[in-house]
This record gives structure tokens, C-alpha cells and sequence, in this order.
């Protein structure tokens, strides 16, 4: 079955028996039309202008549908993992969890130019992109067109992310203020750094098994930083 709307009216992953739960589906692309020309030479039945992806026919027969989709992976990861320790030593003491993924793939639809000031587009593609003369094959041509579901948006979604980190110190008590038992000073971090290759906001984009992965109009996992004191009074 069909799944992962792209809210254009396509969709980007199907689950089948032989597959991942909620594999990518998408086609192949061989380059960018950068003329005219090229669009007419090319073998197959296409509807295409200059800035637009070359779609492979994978099965060889003229025309670009559904059967010259495939599989090239699933957002659920093969591999996950974490640690987490603290340490004290003397007055000091450090915490810290770690947590990530590998083996995994994800959907920058975010990748998708288009027309207009609603859209959020990396810097990158945005200026990067196909323009006439560029001979550009990475990045397309900015367009209103709907895009196909392609291997352009397919990027690993591992990552490696620190989930929190904290600092402390504590006083000892004969330093402190007679009314005082206990202080404790400390700095701490929730989600301060994530080490991965994927261009969009977050390659963590859970939700429903058959089509999670998508990343649309995602918002990035926000950082946070603390100071503070504990106090504890006799």
C-alpha cells in the first residue's frame, strides 16, 4: 500500500511484503535538463523543462510511471543506540546521555523549490540552484511544478545527538553561610549538539511507521541552557 503524503498529491513510500515497513519510493535521476534540446533528445515520455530532473525509465519501456519507481530504504533505523554516566570527584560532578541512530533514511521534501515567501528552503539549494548557463546537475531549477518523489530527497538519517549534559560543584560546608547545609552550583545543556549529514532541520521525524521520515514543514528540536543553584537551609 501507498503511504507518506507529500500534501502535492504524491506520495514517497509504500509498505509491501518484501520491504521495510514504510519504504521510500521514489525514482531515479540521471542529471538535470539544462536545454531544450536535451528534453527533446531525451528516449522517454516525459513532460519536463530546462532545470528539471532527467527521470530514469528504469524498466526501459518510454514512459515514466509508477513502475519505474524503487525501494532504497526506511526511516526505521537498523542500529540503535546510547550511553549515559556520571562521574563525581571530590566537590565536582558531570552527567550526560547520549542517543542515536544508524542504518536509516530520510525525506527532505524541504528540498523541493518553489515560487513565493511561505516556504522554508535550505541556503544551500537555494542558492545553488539549476539556472540557465549554470550546467548545474545537482540542484534543480526553482518551479510551481509539482516534483516528483526522487532519490534527490533521499539523505541518511543517522545521527549521533547529545541529549544532556551537566556540570555541578558543591561546596563543602564549612565554607558555607552558617544558615546554609548544603549548595550546589551547575550548568547544564538539554540537546546542545547533533552530529549527522542530513541538510534539514532535524533528521528526527517520527510518527506513524508507514510514512514517518517525511520531513515537510518540521520545526528544529530546540537547545536549552541552565544555570543554577541548589540551596539547601538548616
Amino acid at each position: 500500500m501507498d503511504f507518506g503524503s507529500l500534501n502535492n498529491g504524491s506520495t514517497a513510500t509504500q509498505t509491501l511484503v518484501g520491504q521495510p515497513i514504510g519504504s521510500f519510493w521514489v525514482y531515479h535521476t540521471d542529471g538535470i535538463f539544462q536545454n531544450t534540446g536535451e528534453i527533446n533528445a531525451y528516449p522517454h515520455v516525459i513532460s519536463a523543462v530546462p532545470g528539471d530532473f532527467k527521470i530514469v525509465d528504469a524498466n526501459n519501456d518510454g514512459i515514466i510511471d509508477n513502475l519505474d519507481r524503487e525501494h532504497v530504504g526506511s526511516y526505521q533505523p537498523k542500529i540503535y543506540y546510547g550511553f549515559s554516566g556520571n562521574v563525581n570527584w571530590k566537590q565536582f560532578d558531570f552527567s550526560m546521555d547520549v542517543v542515536g541512530v544508524a542504518g536509516n533514511k530520510v525525506y527532505n521534501g524541504k528540498k523541493g523549490i518553489r515560487f513565493g515567501s511561505n516556504y522554508n528552503i535550505e541556503y544551500a539549494v537555494a542558492n545553488n540552484r539549476w539556472v540557465p548557463g549554470s550546467n548545474n546537475n545537482t540542484y534543480p531549477g526553482a518551479s510551481n511544478v509539482t516534483p516528483y518523489p526522487t532519490d534527490y530527497f533521499i539523505e541518511s538519517g543517522s545521527f549521533i545527538r547529545l541529549n544532556n549534559i551537566t556540570a555541578g560543584y558543591n561546596f563543602p560546608a564549612m565554607k558555607l553561610w552558617k544558615r546554609i547545609e548544603r549548595m550546589r552550583v551547575f550548568v547544564s545543556a538539554q540537546n546542545p549538539v547533533i552530529f549527522t549529514k542530513y541538510t534539514g532541520f532535524t533528521p528526527e521525524l517520527p510518527g506513524n511507521q508507514n510514512e514517518a521520515g517525511i520531513e515537510l514543514n518540521i520545526y528544529p528540536i530546540s537547545a536549552s541552557y541552565l544555570i543554577g543553584i541548589n540551596v539547601q537551609f538548616k
